[in-house]
């Protein structure tokens, strides 16, 4: 038996209705946090899955990035029209 804050002894099932009903709070809590995570992760990492041939894109300077005297000239190159799509998703 467990001890009440008012020092009473509780019997056996109100104890175990206790942690039953903690376990389910608890796992309510780890559902709610890993949808929440979820949810922020695919916030921040968009899949551009959307893209089709014909569509009008924006190509990254790849070799003026490293480039430090170059930090006034434009990243991007464009806009240019998606020729054709690989297998694996990506422009070709």
């Amino acid at each position: 038996m467990e001890m009440s804050k008012e020092g009473l002894e509780l019997p056996d099932a109100v104890c175990e209705a206790r942690m039953m009903a903690m376990d389910e709070i608890r796992n309510l809590a780890l559902e709610r946090r890993l949808r929440d995570q979820k949810t922020l992760y695919n916030k921040a990492n968009p899949r551009f899955s959307s893209l089709q041939e014909g569509d009008l894109v924006l190509i990254r300077r790849l070799a003026q990035d490293n480039q430090h005297g170059h930090k006034l000239e434009a990243r991007w190159d464009g806009p240019q029209r998606l020729m054709r799509m690989a297998a694996h998703g990506r422009s070709v």
